[in-house]
């Protein structure tokens, strides 16, 4: 498990955000060309790994995890970028395979609309730590 996987649990557990995009459409990676949209991709920017002295049996992750959103009009994108911000003040997720797991807002990205696709498009960083067994 992983950063990707914190946010996209922390997503589909809302029902705020499920109402406007289902489970199947919050992804790691790719969305299908042809998908029904709305949708939320997930891809994973950078991990840093925090060495401590005597660490024990678990090692300390920052991940920070980029949400990519994707509408067919303005006003999708709007709302689901909105939902998935609030989604993101869950304290303390259970994620399988990971502990101690938090997902901050990161910098929000920009909103554009690729005119020849007619997608509108919104990024949002989202700064995830955790821990996982070595």
């Amino acid at each position: 498990m992983d950063g990707v996987s914190a946010v996209r649990t922390v997503l589909v557990a809302n029902a705020s955000v499920t109402a406007l995009v289902p489970a199947a459409r919050i992804v790691p990676g790719v969305l299908g060309q042809g998908s029904a949209l709305p949708g939320i991709t997930l891809q994973s920017i950078s991990t840093n790994d925090r060495n401590i002295p005597n660490p024990g049996d678990y090692r300390h992750v920052q991940e920070r995890v980029q949400a990519t959103i994707i509408a067919k009009t303005d006003e999708s994108r709007t709302a689901v970028k909105l939902a998935l911000r609030k989604a993101c003040d869950a304290k303390y997720p259970e994620v399988a395979g990971i502990i101690r797991v938090t997902v901050h807002l990161g910098p929000g990205g920009p909103e554009f609309m690729n005119e020849e696709a007619s997608l509108y498009l919104a990024t949002q960083d989202l700064m995830t730590t955790y821990s996982v067994q070595r």
